[in-house]
């Protein structure tokens, strides 16, 4: 099997690249190695090494930036799946697309399955759900796999950099500014990456849903579990409100998401999220010892 992955510059794209290197043939590009809004070098970069599969970790996630760069999105998160679709169909390849949990609205107070209609509240969220449609009409052999809150080491959100963040508090004496909602599960890197192998050995076309299991949280209890570890006082919080953060685009209440195809497929729920955090704290205590 023949892997081409794209967005390998990023922190997804890097840990792709890394874990299926193991075993298979991989070839990585970067945004400057591949742009994949550029349909001509999209094709060629596909007929030239015949992938088997394309992994594509490539898309415009900045959130808020998207409500007001709907040109750079729609390139991003629209064509440039299209176009790996359309090269993937040409030579009898499958195309894994990685999406997100912001298609739908939010409104649930259960987690969401592909049997709940998208609903997304952001241009972000729109750019994604069009991605996902483009890719499903554009080709045969598809694995759209939907996360929420991916973290992981080396990552710069705010999960990745959650101990870096209470760290610095401390030390300035400022208190760290977290929201008690949206609530959802998180996605730990390195469990999703297996996840993603082992969804292309089932080789079940479809629409996944991929979160580690545990409670569903806001990014306030997220940040509470962090500080238990570290042994600091929860006083170094400051709860704000979402709406107070004056952030252009919306974000979804609730988007916690059940994945009905893996069960069907008789995959294993991933562990709890919050090993993943401990394996940050640790790789944190490790780097600054």
């Amino acid at each position: 099997m023949k892997v081409l992955v794209t967005g390998a510059g990023g922190l997804l794209g890097k840990a792709v690249t890394k874990y299926f290197q193991q075993s298979l043939e991989v070839v990585a590009f970067t945004r400057q190695g591949l742009n994949i809004s550029d349909y001509v070098a999209v094709e060629k970069a596909v007929k030239d090494f015949s992938p088997t599969i394309i992994i594509n970790c490539a898309a415009m996630a900045r959130v808020d930036a998207c409500e007001t760069e709907w040109a750079s999105a729609e390139a991003a998160n629209i064509d440039g799946p299209k176009h790996l679709a359309t090269q993937a169909k040409a030579i009898g390849a499958s195309l894994m697309h990685i999406s997100t949990d912001y298609v739908f609205d939010g409104k649930k107070t259960s987690p969401y399955t592909i049997e709940d209609q998208p609903n997304p509240i952001s241009a972000y969220g729109r750019s994604k759900l069009l991605g996902e449609e483009a890719v499903i009409d554009a080709t045969g052999q598809y694995f759209i796999v939907r996360v929420a809150r991916l973290f992981g080491i080396g990552g710069n959100n705010f999960g990745s950099k959650i101990f870096d963040y209470l760290s610095a508090a401390k030390k300035s004496g400022n208190k760290l500014k977290v929201c008690n909602y949206p609530v959802s599960q998180a996605t730990y890197l390195p469990d999703l990456v297996i996840r993603l192998g082992e969804i292309i050995e089932k080789n079940q076309s479809g629409i996944y849903q991929v979160t580690n299991s545990g409670e569903i949280v806001s990014w306030y209890e997220f940040t509470c579990l962090a500080i238990e570890m570290m042994g600091l006082e929860k006083d170094l919080l400051t709860i704000v409100d979402y709406t107070d953060l004056g952030l252009p685009a919306l974000r979804p209440h609730y988007s916690a998401l059940r994945c009905l195809l893996s069960e069907k497929l008789g995959l294993a729920a991933l562990r709890d999220w919050q090993e993943g955090v401990k394996e940050i704290y640790q790789h944190f205590c490790e780097a600054n010892n």
